[in-house]
């Protein structure tokens, strides 16, 4: 649903959404949620100059863990019961 990658020779990072995103069917929460799991790897020095925290950007629950920390861990369930009834409903709507 996002990407975050780091531009070695221009020292930034970018957050990437998928296009879809640009549907009003989308939940704006979705795209909220996407945006926060992606800055949460930055901030464990994924995608960035900064110091990895992890060897690994989602292993040990790492990414719920400090969304439970920050108060986020409500969006994240809301998103993940969202997508788990109808992302691939959504996209099947796209193919062919």
């Amino acid at each position: 649903l996002g990407s975050i990658k780091y531009n070695r020779e221009k020292q930034t990072t970018c957050i990437r959404l998928h296009g879809h995103f640009k549907n009003e069917k989308i939940p704006s929460y979705i795209i909220y949620a996407t945006i926060v799991h992606e800055l949460v790897h930055y901030l464990h020095g994924f995608s960035c100059a900064s110091k990895r925290l992890y060897r690994y950007p989602h292993r040990g629950g790492v990414i719920t863990k400090e969304l439970r920390k920050r108060n986020l861990d409500e969006l994240e369930k809301k998103t993940k019961i969202w997508l788990k009834k109808n992302w691939l409903q959504y996209l099947k709507k796209f193919e062919n």
